[in-house]
């Protein structure tokens, strides 16, 4: 679990917590939290205060100050000013929750309204009409954070923690599973807490619909979510039929059961380290971010590994900056030993993804296939 993860995981419960007191959607509440701290990176220190709420207007406990910038008169200018101090994340969601009551402009926003009230995309627009952010574009981007895979993967550890008795609570007026508990099987149509699991397991995995987009954990089994299960079951030589049943359930907690390459208990998650190493210090103008990255690192040690080779020395981009080399050797040796991963398709395979076939490669190479390989890459030297 990286710094991101552990960030929402941890707020987790006490947003599930303030929300079912006070209807609000516990989804926003996090997305809002993660764009608003940088995913926890800009949190001010010893404060609980996730939203950086002053301490003025009728706040009687306690404080503490901060030297912060605003603009005025086209400047920016630095002052010192007072913030609220929570013992508990909780209490600063409650409130977040009170003060946005306590402001009539969100009221007349609609973001108490029923039917807008609990709903993630909605609260989002009516804090957009409100007038919380001048971005137009901000309902929306609070909407692709949730949905985002660093979300959805730190939500499924958050919920995994909680014990197997809560290990989906997606919703809290989830549909009743509509399939039949005989049939042993999830299409699409149905809906339930089964499909919940089904779809924190496909993200897990980094399987996406066929527009590349994360799936929603709103245990809907939609024309999205069969889009990510006949890309899974591709991907793992399964009959792709878009049926979940009894084999491809199998295949989920396989998946779900694999350390992934960035722990340090995985067999090759020294070579991922140095692969990463080797792709920071391409520049920082090579990936967008460090989610781009590590899904670049995980798809350059697969091929590494499948190419024969058992480190990365150093990572070098193409000449035309599309494509990435992880070399094993001296640069200028004659023993170099090369693997190469087009960039593009780098980046769009998540770190999940390439574990789960690494360790399908692992699974599949008989002995006779591993010494004919390691005497190909003898050669090759």
């Amino acid at each position: 679990m990286n710094d991101k993860e552990k960030f929402i995981a941890e707020l987790y419960p006490a947003a599930r917590k303030v929300a079912q007191e006070t209807g609000m959607s516990w989804e926003l509440i996090l997305a809002q939290a993660a764009q608003e701290t940088g995913w926890g990176q800009r949190q001010l220190a010893g404060t609980n205060n996730i939203f950086s709420i002053k301490a003025h207007g009728g706040w009687d406990g306690p404080t503490k100050t901060f030297n912060v910038w605003e603009i005025e008169g086209g400047k920016k200018v630095w002052h010192d000013e007072p913030f609220r101090v929570y013992d508990s994340y909780e209490e600063a969601l409650r409130d977040r929750v009170k003060f946005l009551r306590d402001n009539p402009r969100y009221a007349r926003a609609g973001l108490f309204d029923e039917g807008t009230k609990g709903d993630l995309a909605k609260e989002a627009a009516a804090l957009q009409k409100a007038g919380y952010a001048t971005d137009p574009g901000y309902a929306g981007s609070l909407v692709r954070v949730f949905n985002g895979l660093t979300m959805q993967r730190a939500i499924a550890q958050a919920q995994a923690l909680e014990g197997p008795s809560d290990a989906v609570r997606v919703s809290t007026a989830l549909p009743h599973v509509t399939h039949s508990a005989t049939e042993g099987l999830l299409r699409q149509g149905v809906s339930g807490e089964e499909v919940a699991r089904l779809q924190e397991a496909l993200i897990r995995g980094g399987y996406r619909d066929a527009l590349g987009n994360t799936l929603a954990m709103d245990g809907n089994f939609g024309q999205r979510t069969r889009e990510a299960v006949l890309a899974f079951q591709q991907a793992n030589g399964l009959k792709a039929d878009g049926v979940v049943g009894p084999q491809t359930l199998d295949a989920l907690k396989a998946v779900g059961q694999t350390s992934s390459l960035s722990s340090p208990a995985h067999p090759n998650n020294a070579m991922y380290q140095q692969a990463v190493k080797g792709l920071e210090q391409l520049g920082p103008e090579v990936f967008r971010n460090r989610q781009e990255l590590e899904n670049a690192a995980g798809t350059l040690v697969f091929n590494a590994r499948v190419s024969g080779l058992t480190r990365i020395d150093h990572v070098v981009a193409s000449t035309q900056g599309t494509g990435l080399f992880a070399v094993q050797g001296r640069m200028d040796g004659p023993a170099q030993n090369r693997a190469y991963v087009d960039k593009a398709q780098a980046i769009s395979q998540s770190l999940e993804q390439s574990t789960h076939q690494l360790q399908q490669e692992n699974l599949n190479q008989t002995p006779q296939q591993e010494q004919e390989r390691e005497q190909r890459r003898v050669m090759m030297v």
